[in-house]
């Protein structure tokens, strides 16, 4: 993503942020159509360095996920809440079995 550290006025800093989003890769597309661009280790470096100017370059980091870099799992319908901010809420979920 991106952030930034400003002042609205002289007493406090606003930190606001965005997060980089992409097509969603085969993994994620059953579920959105869209996902946040994940950086591998070998192409951060390009992506934070300020002097970096070629926009071409860094827009074709933006591409989906390669197959292998996520995993999905069955997590608790608690983390469609802004209410609920715990840990808890992306431990894995039991399944239960056929005929339980």
């Amino acid at each position: 993503g991106l952030y930034e550290s400003w002042r609205p006025n002289s007493e406090e800093w606003q930190r606001t942020f965005t997060i980089v989003t992409t097509t969603a890769n085969e993994l994620l597309a059953p579920f959105h159509d869209r996902m946040p661009v994940i950086l591998l280790p070998e192409t951060a470096d390009q992506w934070m360095d300020a002097r970096n100017s070629d926009s071409a370059g860094l827009q074709r980091l933006l591409q989906p996920a390669a197959g292998g870099v996520l995993v999905a799992r069955p997590v608790s319908k608690r983390v469609n809440s802004v209410r609920y901010d715990e840990p808890g809420a992306i431990e894995e979920e039991p399944r239960l079995a056929l005929g339980e």
